[in-house]
């Protein structure tokens, strides 16, 4: 997780990943995503902390109607304070693996401690997409 203050004041920007990296298949049939963990064996000492904005359970599931696919979820805010914005974005792939789009969300006034049941659209045919993965959740 990064964050920048720009101004040096309370307005940060933030750019938080989830500690997994989340991607999967359209159409599949589990309602869990694909994680991919990552362990440094001569890192085992160390607590990790839970992101500021966390994709709860790292589960993401599909909804698709005759013109859009929205991947559907809940972030939380870990953090102490509010976020005034919040948004999700997810990179989509065709069957080929080419990058062919974006799905995203986002939210106004997420409060310390809450939960944001996002619900990230595309405009790309539903048919044209083949899998996802999580680029990024954001906020300041």
């Amino acid at each position: 997780a990064a964050s920048a203050n720009s101004t040096g004041g309370e307005n940060t920007w933030a750019r938080i990943w989830t500690q997994e990296p989340v991607s999967g298949t359209v159409g599949g049939d589990s309602a869990q995503a694909e994680t991919e963990t990552k362990t440094d064996a001569a890192d085992t000492s160390k607590t990790e902390k839970a992101p500021d904005l966390e994709l709860v359970d790292n589960a993401v599931t599909e909804e698709k109607d005759a013109f859009s696919l929205y991947l559907v979820g809940t972030v939380r805010n870990n953090r102490a304070k509010d976020y005034s914005y919040a948004q999700i974005t997810f990179n989509l792939f065709d069957a080929d693996g080419n990058q062919i789009g974006t799905a995203m969300d986002n939210i106004n006034n997420l409060k310390s401690g809450g939960t944001w049941k996002f619900k990230a659209i595309s405009m790309e045919s539903p048919d044209a997409v083949a899998s996802y993965e999580l680029a990024e959740i954001t906020g300041w």
